[in-house]
């Protein structure tokens, strides 16, 4: 018995037909083999957005680290990259709650995690185990580069 769903992976929409073991995934014209463990796998990883720069130490260790743990996928967005995602921190830095102590210290506030249940936090390492020698939980960068 077939079964029917949509899945999209790495951006890409496709229609995956399951065979047990393995499935056929339509791209356009194109099937593509993958096995239904590595759709799995894909799923049953932790998501986590991290928002960050590359000129903050933290960040840099922090993207690192959750990079290579492999039950967790990582969305990495680079504040200093565009605009459009400095305007999206900005929008969490002047609204939320958590950003409150950040500001009165005069931090920027990264690295920033959300977790897929919605969970915002500076330390990620409350949320998923980490290795603490490699990420520098509570250091988040300051406007005046103190905690840099």
């Amino acid at each position: 018995m077939c079964v029917f769903s949509f899945l999209c992976i790495e951006e890409f929409s496709l229609w995956m037909i399951g065979h047990g073991r393995f499935s056929h995934l339509y791209q356009g014209e194109e099937f593509v083999t993958v096995s239904t463990e590595t759709i799995q796998e894909k799923e049953n990883k932790m998501k986590v957005t991290m928002y960050g720069a590359p000129i903050c130490p933290d960040c840099v260790v922090a993207k690192e680290q959750l990079a290579n743990k492999e039950d967790v996928e990582v969305t990495y967005r680079d504040i200093t990259a565009e605009t459009a995602i400095m305007k999206e921190f900005l929008a969490y830095r002047d609204h939320e709650p958590c950003f409150e102590p950040i500001r009165k210290e005069g931090k920027i506030g990264i690295p920033f995690f959300i977790l897929e249940d919605g969970t915002k936090t500076f330390d990620v390492a409350e949320h998923i185990e980490v290795d603490e020698t490699i990420v520098r939980v509570g250091q988040v960068c300051s406007i005046d580069g103190k905690n840099c």
